[in-house]
């Protein structure tokens, strides 16, 4: 979420997964793309030469439910970036609303606030050298 929120105060769309808390965040055509994965743990290790621990599951909001995690295909990957690319009134109407959803995203702006005060307070006070 944080991620998208800072790739968001520079105006850069997200692209992600409709999976866990994502879509609360990344609104699907607003401050960029949420897709619904495709790929299994198994299929992707076998494109990607990849070994990640995936957590065991995810939470699937279109299904309500705790389901195996799947994963974002390059395809859909590609296929996004280029209607980004192809298409700028998009692009710009997704960077747009991430930039001005980042704007007014609490958390963020909160948690930038609490690191501030507290690198402020950690400090030393006293010349370096």
């Amino acid at each position: 979420m944080l991620t998208t929120l800072a790739a968001g105060t520079y105006g850069i769309p997200t692209i992600t997964s409709n999976i866990n808390g994502l879509p609360e965040t990344v609104r699907h055509q607003q401050i960029g793309f949420c897709l619904t994965p495709t790929l299994s743990v198994e299929q992707y290790a076998n494109i990607s030469a990849a070994s990640i621990d995936f957590s065991p599951q995810v939470y699937d909001p279109v299904q309500d439910r705790l389901t195996p995690p799947l994963i974002l295909s390059p395809e859909q990957l590609a296929d996004s970036i280029e209607s980004l690319y192809r298409n700028p009134e998009t692009y710009r109407r997704l960077s747009d609303g991430a930039r001005e959803y980042a704007a007014v995203s609490r958390c963020f702006n909160d948690l930038a606030q609490t690191l501030c005060q507290r690198l402020l307070t950690r400090a030393d006070p006293r010349p370096h050298g």
